[in-house]
């Protein structure tokens, strides 16, 4: 049997290889590290890109869209109105006759019914949790 020759482990090699693990973690840390960096500026770099691509686009829809000029708005705007008026103008004058009518019998007659209503309308969430406990 052959027998290996051993070196003798001395505090200076023990130093030595201590001293390279040492550095070799280092390295490697430091690598992560600027790996980690280099993923961080990639990444703000790609949401800068998005952003920015994302404001060309709102810019070039904004210059393209009639609808930031005023003027055309509130000429649309009255134009849907007659138009509305011309198709549904007797659906719309029974309706604001019905609530002209409702509105003179609260202010003339007595005004519990609407009181009841706002009463129930403003703790519909009460009430709902109320009735459903009763009836488990």
């Amino acid at each position: 049997m052959a027998k290996k020759n051993k070196k003798p482990v001395t505090n200076d090699g023990v130093q030595t290889e201590e001293s390279k693990k040492v550095s070799e973690d280092q390295a490697q840390t430091s690598s992560s590290a600027d790996q980690m960096q280099e993923a961080v500026s990639a990444a703000q770099r790609g949401a800068q890109a998005a952003a920015d691509s994302t404001k060309q686009v709102f810019d070039k829809v904004k210059e393209r869209s009639e609808w930031s000029n005023p003027v055309v708005v509130v000429i649309a705007a009255v134009f849907l109105l007659v138009v509305l008026r011309v198709l549904f103008a007797s659906l719309l004058t029974d309706l604001f006759n019905y609530v002209g009518k409702l509105l003179m019998a609260i202010v003339t007659q007595d005004a519990w019914p609407i009181v009841f209503a706002g009463f129930i309308i403003y703790y519909r969430k009460e009430i709902r949790g109320l009735l459903n406990r009763l009836g488990r």
